[in-house]
């Protein structure tokens, strides 16, 4: 009986986090590990900027998303520094769906932070 309490607690709360993040403009950030600051990830600025960023220890990571549509070929590259990829793009206001691509291939896999949204509204 206490463990259904508790599903039904969790479940509820992860519904509310939804929400919240939905209608706010509340971006979840996570620690990178322990020995890196923290990461926000995406950062916009007033004038359309985004920046992207994460870590990663591969040798290539790519944004492809509803930007470019996720055509990976075309994705934006990000360039590594010390194991933390990065990349900022001029992006008009909207709500963008993205995905971290390893390499310039799907079949490269994609690169996914469970704390990451991947659909951000700017």
């Amino acid at each position: 009986m206490h463990i259904k309490r508790h599903q039904k607690g969790i479940s509820i709360f992860l519904i509310w986090l939804m929400l919240f993040s939905l209608f706010t403009s509340v971006s979840p950030a996570f620690a990178a590990n322990s020995n890196k600051d923290e990461i926000k990830s995406p950062i916009v600025d007033k004038t359309g900027n985004v920046t992207f960023q994460a870590v990663h220890d591969g040798d290539q990571l790519y944004v492809v998303g509803s930007m470019n549509d996720w055509d990976v070929g075309n994705g934006i590259k990000m360039e590594r520094k010390n194991d933390i990829f990065t990349t900022t793009s001029h992006l008009h206001p909207g709500t963008y769906e993205y995905k971290l691509v390893k390499g310039n291939s799907w079949a490269n896999g994609e690169f996914f932070r469970p704390a990451q949204p991947t659909t951000k509204k700017w």
